[in-house]
């Protein structure tokens, strides 16, 4: 069992102290807040169609790898069926600011 009590990781492994069970209820309340107001979290995955698609016709508008880093900090990748819904909103951003039909 882990010993950094105080965290949803340490609950997880079995804890159940008072600072793990805390740890718990907040992650668990943030992610209904999150549900409620109808937002994905940050770490959702989607199909990741939309996505390819966007980062094909932003290479045909001429964004880079080195143009991706230096707005993003890292290249943009989609491989697989799935995709963050981070990465996903990173790539829309792009295709707003380049035209490569990005959608609202």
């Amino acid at each position: 069992m882990p010993t950094d009590h105080g965290t949803r990781a340490c609950y997880h492994a079995g804890c159940r102290r008072l600072a793990c069970r805390a740890a718990n209820a907040a992650y668990q309340a943030q992610r209904r807040a999150v549900h409620r107001a109808g937002l994905l979290p940050y770490y959702a995955r989607l199909a990741a169609d939309q996505a390819k698609a966007q980062l094909r016709s932003l290479r045909t508008e001429g964004v880079t790898p080195r143009l991706m880093r230096r707005i993003c900090g890292r290249v943009l990748r989609v491989r697989g069926r799935r995709v963050s819904a981070g990465t996903a909103a990173e790539i829309n951003g792009l295709a707003k600011r380049y035209g490569g039909e990005g959608r609202e």
